[in-house]
């Protein structure tokens, strides 16, 4: 029944870790083209009509897109990126607002799937007395590449809690790291946290913009 179990975990571990992943490398990284089509706003901001919210934003020279704090121009995917990260290699695009969350959960439940195929190893190799080499990889790999995985996933998270950090420097708040106040831009419950998918921008991708205020969207 344990080893039973222990599939069963293994096989959620690693679904949650492929929906992570197909996230983090086909969707919408947090394009600000997108964003700012979902609003309804692209047109005027194409036709150089930038709503009053948006009017003290610096314009990027390549794309002609406001650009809050964070975001930033990639030369490769050939557009704005709302608070962006990096252009990751791996994933062939930029890692930014919309699909950070999957790709830092792709780390944790790449480490979960590796801790919870060790014990099967194990059990194989101590108990079933099977000395296949598979055994033997998953019994030693395993613990190893979840620590592998830990390390490269915090090391993006802190990356993430530096850029709050530097938002709250930006609106002359607290300085202070913290890991739940950044942890709120993957949702607020915990069940909404653990899932990859994000269908809008977070609320640290346009800082300093008022969406709602008087006059944004004059006709």
């Amino acid at each position: 029944i344990i080893f039973f179990l222990n599939l069963l975990v293994s096989i959620a571990l690693y679904a949650m870790w492929l929906w992570s992943w197909l996230i983090a490398i086909a969707g919408d990284p947090g394009r600000t083209i997108d964003d700012l089509k979902r609003r309804g706003v692209l047109k005027r901001v194409l036709n150089g009509d930038i709503p009053n919210c948006l009017r003290h934003l610096q314009i990027c020279p390549i794309c002609s897109m406001p650009q809050p704090p964070l975001s930033a121009h990639c030369k490769i995917c050939g557009y704005c990126h709302l608070r962006r990260d990096h252009h990751c290699g791996v994933t062939g695009q930029c890692v930014a607002d919309k699909n950070m969350k999957g790709f830092i959960l792709s780390f944790l439940y790449a480490s979960l799937f590796s801790l919870s195929v060790s014990p099967s190893g194990a059990y194989n190799f101590f108990v079933v007395r099977n000395y296949e080499v598979l055994s033997l990889l998953l019994m030693i790999y395993g613990p190893t590449f979840f620590v592998l995985m830990l390390i490269f996933g915090f090391s993006f998270l802190f990356q993430g809690m530096k850029d709050v950090q530097q938002i709250d420097s930006i609106n002359g708040r607290s300085k202070i790291l913290g890991v739940k106040k950044y942890l709120k831009s993957f949702g607020n419950p915990l069940s909404e946290k653990l899932i990859p998918y994000q269908s809008h921008s977070t609320q640290f991708a346009w800082i300093g913009v008022n969406w709602n205020e008087e006059n944004a969207f004059p006709l």
